[in-house]
C-alpha cells in the first residue's frame, strides 16, 4: 500500500507475542491509501481481503490494537470522516 500516514499517532498498545515473553509496544498512526499494489514480494504468502473495522476488530487477538479499531470505527461515523 501506498499513501500518506497521519503524523500524530492514532493511539498506541502493548502486547507480547506467543513465542516470546518480551513487551513489545506499537503507536499506530493512519494512512490514507492512495495506492493497493497488485504485485508485492509476499503476494503468494498472502491473502488480501477488506473487512469493515468492526468485523476485523472481532478477529484480532491484541486487545489494544481490537479497542484501538473499535475508536476508529466509531470516529469514522457519518460526519466524521478526515476528523482525526
Amino acid at each position: 500500500m501506498r499513501g500518506s500516514a497521519v503524523e500524530a499517532p492514532f493511539g498506541s498498545f502493548t502486547y507480547t507475542k506467543d513465542s516470546s515473553a518480551r513487551l513489545f509496544y506499537v503507536t499506530v498512526h493512519l494512512l490514507e491509501t492512495q495506492l493497493v499494489a497488485r504485485s508485492y514480494p509476499e503476494k503468494a504468502a498472502r491473502k488480501k481481503r477488506w473487512f469493515s473495522l468492526e468485523d476485523v476488530a472481532k478477529q484480532v487477538s491484541q486487545a489494544g490494537l481490537r479497542e484501538l479499531l473499535y475508536q476508529l470505527a466509531q470516529s469514522n461515523a457519518p460526519g466524521s470522516i478526515g476528523k482525526h
